[in-house]
Parts: structure tokens; C-alpha cells; sequence
């Protein structure tokens, strides 16, 4: 329990936010690190519940379903909602944002929200392993981006200095140099609790001599 990690990268992050990154990094740090998808793939590569904490298909293949797991909160402490998965669907296929993630909703014709802890995904067309588009997707803080213009949502004070759900907290940036995250304490026991890694460190080094 403990300790600090540190790796190098040799480039800086792209936009720490699901509506604006295209790097791949980037994508793989906000997924597994800073955020929670709702759904993940267990050793077998079978789906089963992460930030929902189940979730079900309508039996005509037109509608997928999550409930949100209970006392799930953002980094500042604010509860997430099914509007966070709305708000997030609905900025994702916004065309003022051009979101590289839209692909993943090429089915998808709108999100329901049932209550404050439910959203109900519907599909023009029933299609093969519809969870499957949420394992890479990781539902934004609405309380945090919603009075962004969309066309601006690039350049987000939010993209830097990120607030998010997942099992490591933003902790500092050093522009071209390094990213610093911490564990987060409250991460859900039925998810495994807080990571024993202390702290996670991505110093950012452009030459491959010095990086090796």
C-alpha cells in the first residue's frame, strides 16, 4: 500500500474530457483513471456493471438500460446523476461540439432519464453488443460543463484541470512536463475501494534518450 509510479510519455494530454479528445492516451487515462464508464469487460471479456451497477436490453434489442450505482459521487463531492448521461449523450451527437465519440451512438436516437439514478438508451435499430459503445465512454459532470458553448467546449478550463469520478483525483499539471494524480479515497468498496497506489505521476519527456 503506497508509493508513487511514474511514467513517461512522450507527449503532453489531450483535453482531459470525453466530448473533445482524440488522443489515445489521453482516452485510456480519462476511462481507467480519472472516470468511470458504466459498463467495463471482466478477464472473460463479458460485460458487467461498473459506474451503473446493472443494466439490462429490452427484449426487441431496441432500448439498453442502466441504473447508477448508489452513492456515486464526483471528485467535489456532487452526487452523479442520470443527467450527467443525458447531458453527456446530448453533447456528444451536438454538432457544434463534433465529438470523435459520436460514432458510438450511430444507433442511438435519444436518452430517457426514468429517475434521477436510470437512463434508458433507445435505438433506431436493434445491433450486436450495444453495451459495448459504453465500456470507451465515460459520462462528463454536468454541474461543471453545461455553461460552456458548445462550439468552445475545446478550450475548457475543465480539460486541464479535470473533476471525475474515477479511482484517481486530478492533483496538479505542469504545462508540457508532468501530471500528477492521487488516489481517490472514496472510491466504492464494491468496486475494490481506494487504489493501493498512493500516486500516479506522467512526466512528459520529448526526447526518446532522455525519456529511456
Amino acid at each position: 500500500d503506497g508509493g508513487t509510479a511514474v511514467v513517461a510519455t512522450v507527449s503532453d494530454f489531450d483535453a482531459f474530457n470525453e466530448l473533445v479528445s482524440t488522443d489515445y492516451d489521453t482516452n485510456q487515462t480519462m476511462s481507467y483513471m480519472l472516470f468511470s464508464n458504466l459498463v467495463q469487460l471482466d478477464e472473460e471479456m463479458n460485460f458487467e456493471p461498473y459506474l451503473a451497477d446493472s443494466f439490462w436490453m429490452s427484449e426487441d434489442g431496441l432500448s439498453l438500460t442502466f441504473r447508477i450505482r448508489d452513492g456515486w459521487t464526483w471528485h467535489d463531492g456532487v452526487p452523479v446523476t442520470a443527467d450527467d448521461v443525458i447531458w453527456t449523450y446530448e453533447m456528444s451527437v451536438n454538432d457544434d461540439i463534433a465529438s470523435a465519440n459520436r460514432a458510438y451512438f450511430q444507433y442511438a436516437t435519444q436518452a430517457v432519464k426514468v429517475d434521477d439514478r436510470t437512463v434508458r438508451f433507445e435505438f433506431s435499430e436493434a445491433h450486436s453488443d450495444a453495451p459495448m459503445d459504453f465500456t470507451e465512454w465515460s459520462p462528463m459532470p454536468k454541474h461543471l460543463l453545461e455553461d460552456i458553448p458548445p462550439a468552445d467546449m475545446r478550450n475548457a478550463p475543465f480539460n486541464r484541470n479535470p473533476v471525475g469520478n474515477g479511482p484517481f483525483r486530478f492533483v496538479s499539471h505542469q504545462p508540457g512536463r508532468r501530471w500528477v494524480f492521487a488516489r481517490n479515497p472514496d472510491f466504492p468498496p464494491a468496486l475494490g475501494g481506494p487504489p493501493r497506489l498512493e500516486r500516479f505521476v506522467v512526466a512528459v519527456v520529448d526526447e526518446p534518450t532522455t525519456k529511456l
